[in-house]
């Protein structure tokens, strides 16, 4: 027994000794975790560049959800996000034009008031297409693209090198970076601060989060808007919505669809060039056109010029090019699926000057 108190005593410093060395072992590696050092725009182009890329690798092989939502003021300005799952099948969302889901050779897409134009809307009451339906339905054959293409497209928009990022603009106007490491995570931090056109300084910061090589989520901020970036994975499956659709199909590949929006199209055209020269007018002011007005929109857009219209170019479906004329009203011009020169309009080369 002689012998236990200093084994006892020998224990508790063993103990105490091991119970130091693990609290200085924690302390050295929570100090070696975390660290921070300043990077040249140059350095830190290299960083994200790189996190870029390895991102695009990344969504390429595995199911992933980009979400994307930018705030003005407190008011939600933009909101939209990509969805891809296990099976391939891909969500997208968009603030104001709804969700659209692709399964395969099947799209799904949302219906809303004016997802239809008018035309359309004429043709599919004539066919007795369900109106109301919350979602539509089209193979991609009658969209005009495969289900592959489409995919690949889809993928390519939700990859954060499409629509590019506020980093570029704000990696010109500064000095240095922060880069600071913690555990598997690094948050790279730009910052610029430049005069706005009233002299008033402005602070724009871009902070990426980068965990594994691969961007988790971004962050813009300046001037009150907040624009917020999220790359994760997704585990869950992208829902077929049920029907009753309105199917896209049957008024896709109905005879009449084709001529019906070539002639809506036609008419958008030279409804663009009626506001055009509308507000030449008005810029002169002059409440209606007059025909020195339309010489100038057949200067700039390349169209001919007749004493009672003005010639354009269209595309009629399975057709070459041909010239429709807008015939000159009051009000602007009235389309007619004919030359203007096979309506007797002579062409003019310059309006004399007033």
């Amino acid at each position: 027994m002689i012998y236990q108190k200093p084994l006892i005593s020998s224990k508790k410093t063993i103990a105490a000794s091991i119970t130091i060395s693990l609290l200085a072992a924690i302390s050295v590696t929570t100090a070696e975790a975390t660290s921070t050092k300043k990077l040249t725009p140059a350095q830190a182009k290299v960083v994200y560049e790189k996190a870029i890329k390895t991102t695009s690798l990344w969504m390429d092989k595995n199911p992933f959800e980009v979400k994307t939502i930018d705030i003005y003021n407190g008011k939600t300005q933009r909101s939209f996000y990509y969805k891809k799952d296990s099976a391939k099948r891909l969500e997208t969302y968009e603030l104001y034009d709804g969700t659209a889901i692709y399964a395969g050779s099947k799209a799904y897409l949302t219906m809303q008031e004016d997802t239809l134009a008018p035309f359309e809307k004429d043709l599919a009451t004539d066919l007795g297409l369900n109106q109301t339906a919350k979602f539509g339905r089209a193979t991609t054959t009658a969209l005009g693209i495969d289900a592959k293409e489409i995919h690949d497209i889809i993928i390519k928009e939700a990859k954060p090198e499409f629509w590019g990022s506020q980093f570029e603009s704000v990696i010109r106007k500064v000095k240095y970076c922060t880069f600071k490491s913690s555990g598997k995570d690094q948050f790279l931090n730009c910052q610029m601060t430049y005069e706005n056109f009233a002299g008033k300084k402005q602070v724009a910061t871009n902070i990426s989060t980068i965990s594994g090589g691969r961007l988790l989520k971004e962050v813009y901020s300046e001037n009150g808007r907040t624009m917020t970036t999220e790359y994760n994975s997704f585990k869950k499956s992208v829902k077929v919505p049920s029907g009753p659709y309105f199917e896209y199909d049957t008024m896709l590949n109905d005879p009449r669809y084709e001529q019906a929006l070539y002639l809506y199209q036609t008419q958008l055209k030279l409804d663009s060039y009626i506001r055009e020269v509308k507000f030449i007018a008005a810029f002169k002011d002059r409440e209606l056109p007059n025909l020195n007005d339309w010489q100038d929109i057949a200067k700039e857009q390349g169209l001919k010029l007749y004493d009672r219209g003005i010639g354009f170019e269209t595309y009629p479906p399975s057709k070459e090019m041909v010239e429709v004329c807008g015939v000159f009203t009051a009000e602007g011009a009235k389309l007619e699926i004919l030359s203007c020169a096979s309506l007797g309009f002579v062409e003019i080369l310059e309006v004399a000057t007033p």
